[in-house]
């Protein structure tokens, strides 16, 4: 089973474990809030995407990252009790497939990946911004 399969499992899983009547209301968990937050954080890691993957043997190291990224957010998701509405949303903005741009030219990237070097090296030293953590704190509105 692929990942995005098995994350569809889960969020499938969380659809039917909360019923209508658990699920969150949508006063109190500010959706859109939260999808600007799983935007940001795809914008950042696209970035390390592109600039990792001009190194073939580093693809599989991001591919990994965003697994655990992805699979963290759905846990700090889990309490919030979002509705399935919003998950397929979210299933479809974290889909690894977003954080590569294939259409871009090997020279616009490499320009991309200079002009940002300082950025990109932040996830070599795990100064990432967190899918998980950003989701919680866009939640709390701060």
């Amino acid at each position: 089973m692929n990942f995005l399969s098995a994350l569809k499992w889960r969020v499938a899983a969380m659809a039917c474990l909360s019923s209508s009547a658990m699920a969150a209301d949508p006063t109190t968990l500010n959706e859109p809030s939260i999808m600007r937050a799983v935007d940001a954080v795809v914008a950042e890691h696209r970035l390390y995407a592109t600039c990792l993957s001009l190194t073939p043997q580093m693809l599989p190291l991001v591919q990994e990252n965003w697994k655990r990224e992805v699979s963290e957010a759905v846990d700090a998701l889990k309490p919030l009790k979002p509705s399935p509405g919003f998950m397929a949303k979210f299933v479809a903005a974290v889909d690894f497939s977003n954080l590569l741009d294939r259409g871009m030219s090997l020279s616009a990237a490499i320009d991309l990946c200079q002009r940002n070097e300082k950025v990109v090296n932040k996830f070599h030293e795990f100064g990432y911004t967190r899918l998980g953590t950003a989701i919680r704190k866009a939640a709390k509105g701060s």
